[in-house]
């Protein structure tokens, strides 16, 4: 189990912060290592849960498959399940921050 907790961080930190990297590349505002270190934890722990939740398949691709190809193929399919985490959090925390608050009741 500590290899696939290994794999999931390494291959969460590294999505993460192409995640990151993407994001601050799109956006045009200056870099903000806080924004960075928040998209690397989070591509950490997408990447252990990720992980943990498909080590038995991870487990089997290794085992069963010489070529390795099973394995990449779950490595490709883990990544895209990151970014996606990382992309919905983005959205999700952004509108969350840019509604509008509701106007204060005026007493009558």
């Amino acid at each position: 189990m500590f290899s696939g907790i290994a794999i999931g961080v390494g291959l969460g930190g590294a999505v993460g912060a192409l995640s990151a990297y993407l994001g601050w590349n799109s956006s045009g505002e200056p870099f903000e290592s806080k924004k960075f270190i928040g998209g690397l934890v989070n591509g950490i722990i997408a990447g252990v849960t990720l992980v943990a939740m498909s080590f038995e398949a991870l487990k089997g691709a290794i085992t069963n498959d010489p070529t390795g190809v099973q394995f990449l193929e779950l490595m490709i399919l883990t990544s895209l399940g990151i970014l996606g985490s990382d992309f919905a959090r983005t959205k999700i925390s952004g509108m969350i921050a840019n509604r509008s608050p509701e106007p204060a009741a005026t007493p009558s």
